[in-house]
């Protein structure tokens, strides 16, 4: 068996196939954020489009025509539930669609930041840690806020709880504990 792609972080969380074209597109893997591998030029060059178009955001189609040239492209970040857009392959255009929470204003809400440890047997934990908007990062209280589970982890996207906590003054960490899912059968 060939392996066509792997990585030491993270297992593959996505493939992505073209039924139109019969190819394999893409695979990407989540560790800090998502991390694509691509194996077509064409969807190489959609991503990097929407890269360009929605800087500071992460991006996922969630719905293609047969022809594969229209798409709905959802944008979100650790601030907003998102946006979702049009996307015609033919003239290049992305078109807005609809916020999904437009109440909430991103510049009120709290930044979610990757960061990293390493646990007493040499093991990588990714996490999240959150603080409060105006406040500084001193002497801060602090919720340690592991996710649910068995079979879960947690991702760098808007989360109400941990918005919540850091609306209130708290520093929120997040860690992908041992046993969280995506990071191997070791992990």
């Amino acid at each position: 068996m060939e392996v066509i792609f792997e990585t030491e972080e993270a297992d593959v969380e996505v493939l992505r196939y073209s039924r139109k074209r019969k190819v394999l597109t893409y695979a990407a893997a989540i560790t800090d954020k998502v991390h694509r591998h691509y194996f077509d030029e064409n969807t190489e060059k959609m991503y990097q489009f929407f890269e360009t178009e929605l800087p500071g955001y992460e991006y996922s189609r969630e719905s293609v025509t047969l022809d594969e040239d229209r798409f709905i492209v959802r944008a979100w970040n650790d601030r907003t539930t998102g946006s979702y857009y049009l996307y015609d392959d033919n003239s290049k255009e992305l078109t807005f669609i609809t916020d999904i929470m437009p109440w909430l204003n991103e510049e009120h809400l709290a930044h979610m930041k990757p960061v990293q440890y390493q646990s007493r047997d040499g093991l990588t934990i990714h996490g999240y840690l959150t603080l409060p908007v105006g406040l500084k990062s001193e002497n801060l209280p602090i919720v340690i806020n592991p996710h649910g589970g068995p079979w879960a982890r947690d991702h760098w996207h808007f989360n109400s709880e941990v918005q919540l906590l850091a609306n209130r003054g708290y520093g929120v960490l997040q860690m992908n504990f041992r046993g969280s899912t995506g990071y191997g059968k070791e992990f």
